[in-house]
């Protein structure tokens, strides 16, 4: 019996000594087993794990850095119930499972032309989802807040600045031309309020600032750590100096508008300056044209302060003459001829210079007195002065003798003086300067006439006993005519002989339309003294312009000349509508029919339209008829 009673204690120890080893045996494998934390694909950035093995319920830290022209996606885990915690700029955590883990990262490759918005760091209170997280300038953003309780969201930051707009936990902004770091700050509903109030601007009325607050209108309870954002506005020609406060704090400047800066909210009342000083900007210098012809140069160096006189000086190559600067808003005031200033603006500008070939002005034929010219040369579109000298104190000029004519005659300025502005061509400037008794000459050489119909008429010019014709002849029923104004023979220093005469045929016309001036070599017994003379001369001279180019050599210029009223001339045709062109004929050229002859002098002349040029509907103008001696 006793060794039965023995035996059982015995049995009984080692069934709990076998039951204790157990149990501790399976507490120790559940404790201090450990499991593997591996890679999986982590194509366009890197992932650390720390650590590479842990027991379950242990802390895994992951942080991901994506490479140049990615941005991180999600993570990938096998198991996949594991859920990764922000922990911010770019650090993330999860549990471990009582499992092996393996972890991947999905980067998204940029496209071309847009930015990323990532994580910055986050204050402990929360966190908050950026969406999207890639996208295009003027692309909308939204951040959302979330508090953890008792906790509340106090501010967003972005780098660089941006304006967010939003109240509550949901704040959004525009996309910048730029990646965007954003950061949340998160606080306790308890955390200090304090007033912001506007100060002082220095130098005054330089420019006004103004103070933002997202989701406040009023800054009288303004929560510590809340971003605040100072948008300066400047006057024309000054900028932001600076942003001061008292009590002091960091103000951060925005990198995509100089003028707007953010601080964050202190735990006290504080006051806000704001700074401005004037602007400096660059006078740049821009095209020279036409290339080669000349060259400025810009007074003072750059920067140039607003306000100060900039003073542009132009250089002229040989063949060339400086015309002017632009651009026109410069408001530039001319010192001389290649001499300007301006006023500095309030921005940056870009100065050019304008040049044209040097033509000639020459003097011609001038009777009863003189005239002088500011420019003996100049470049097409400059303006040139011309100070009338009479022989006589009170002559005036009668006419103006202008070969080739100009589209606009010279105006008067003042007393004596007359302005032109120079054609794209050498010209010659001749008058007449005679007291000032009425006459009704014109004081341009070309004068438009109208259209009247009648008869043969005979009238009598403004120099007494010189008589011309207003000439209708119509094939077509119609009548036409003009009343040519002549002026008579005004040599040149040998090389132009010229009957100042000029009229304009328009409407539309047939060919056997003629205007003319006619010349009598004797009418009612008084010779005619009115001729040009051509002994001496080679080429006759006519100045046409027309508003249409006809289709074929539709114009014809005929000359009447002594002993008989006999007809020489020739035909030609303009090359291009609305531009003065001059028609020379050597005079071996004038034919009577088709037999050239030696013309001496002209006493009267016509034009009309040549056989087969029927239906040529515009204007004429004829100018200038002309002897000229040429090489």
């Amino acid at each position: 019996m006793k060794k039965t009673k023995k035996f059982l204690a015995v049995a009984l120890a080692m069934a709990g000594i076998i039951s204790m080893l157990f149990f501790a045996a399976c507490t120790n494998d559940t404790e201090t087993t450990k499991y593997s934390i591996t890679k999986g694909d982590t194509d366009g950035g890197e992932l650390v794990i720390n650590p590479t093995s842990a027991v379950a319920g242990a802390k895994i830290t992951l942080t991901v850095t994506p490479e140049s022209g990615y941005v991180f996606e999600d993570f990938i885990f096998t198991p996949d119930s594991i859920t990764a915690v922000d922990e911010g700029d770019g650090v993330w955590s999860f549990t471990m499972p009582a499992s092996k883990v393996t972890v991947g990262v999905l980067f998204t490759l940029i496209p071309e032309g847009q930015f990323t918005i990532t994580k910055g760091t986050t204050s402990p209170g929360g966190t908050f989802d950026i969406s999207p997280t890639v996208a295009a300038p003027n692309a909308t953003i939204t951040l959302t807040a979330k508090p953890d309780e008792g906790s509340e969201l106090l501010s967003f930051s972005t780098e660089p600045t941006v304006t967010l707009t939003g109240t509550g936990n949901v704040r959004t902004f525009v996309m910048p031309e730029s990646n965007v770091v954003v950061s949340a700050n998160f606080g306790d509903d308890d955390t200090p309020r304090s007033a912001i109030t506007k100060g002082t601007v220095t130098p005054a009325d330089t420019g006004d600032f103004t103070i933002t607050v997202t989701g406040l209108t009023e800054f009288t309870q303004v929560r510590q750590g809340t971003t605040v954002t100072v948008t300066a506005a400047p006057i024309t020609g000054y900028e932001l100096d600076k942003f001061t406060s008292t009590p002091e704090v960091v103000f951060t400047a925005n990198a995509i508008n100089k003028n707007s800066a953010t601080f964050v909210m202190p735990g006290e009342d504080i006051e806000i300056n704001a700074a401005f000083e004037k602007g400096s900007y660059n006078v740049n210098k821009g095209a020279v044209t036409p290339a080669g012809a000349g060259d400025f140069t810009i007074t003072p160096e750059n920067p140039v302060e607003f306000g100060e006189t900039v003073t542009l000086k132009a250089t002229e190559n040989t063949g060339f003459a400086f015309t002017s600067f632009g651009p026109a808003t410069l408001n530039l005031e001319k010192v001389d001829d290649t001499t300007y200033t301006f006023t500095m603006p309030g921005q940056a500008v870009t100065v050019t210079a304008t040049y044209g070939v040097r033509l000639l002005i020459n003097k011609g034929a001038v009777t009863g007195g003189d005239l002088e010219f500011s420019h003996d040369e100049a470049a097409a579109g400059a303006t040139v002065t011309i100070t009338v000298v009479p022989s006589n104190s009170g002559d005036i000029i009668l006419q103006w003798n202008i070969f080739p004519p100009l589209e606009t005659p010279p105006v008067s300025t003042g007393a004596d003086t007359y302005t032109f502005i120079m054609p794209a061509n050498t010209i010659e400037i001749g008058a007449i300067i005679g007291p000032d008794n009425g006459d009704t000459r014109p004081a341009y050489q070309i004068e438009p006439w109208d259209f009247p119909a009648g008869a043969w008429e005979e009238y009598s010019a403004t120099v007494p006993d010189i008589y011309y014709w207003k000439w209708p002849r119509d094939g077509n029923g119609g009548a036409a005519g003009c009343n040519p104004t002549v002026y008579g023979t005004y040599p040149d220093s040998n090389s132009v002989s010229r009957i100042g005469t000029s009229f304009q045929y328009a409407g539309g016309v047939d060919a056997q339309n003629w205007i003319g001036a006619r010349y009598t070599r004797n009418e009612g017994g008084i010779a005619n003294p009115r001729k040009l003379i051509l002994t001496g001369y080679t080429h006759i001279s006519v100045w046409v312009k027309a508003s249409a180019v006809p289709t074929t050599n539709a114009f014809r210029f005929n000359f009447d000349t002594p002993p008989a009223e006999t007809r020489y001339g020739f035909s030609f045709n303009v090359t291009a509508a609305d531009v003065w062109e001059e028609i020379l004929v050597p005079i071996g050229q004038v034919v009577n029919g088709t037999t050239p002859v030696d013309v001496t002098q002209i006493e009267g002349w016509n034009f009309n339209f040549t056989a087969g040029a029927a239906g040529f509907t515009g204007t004429v103008w004829l100018s200038n008829i002309t002897a000229r001696a040429l090489p």
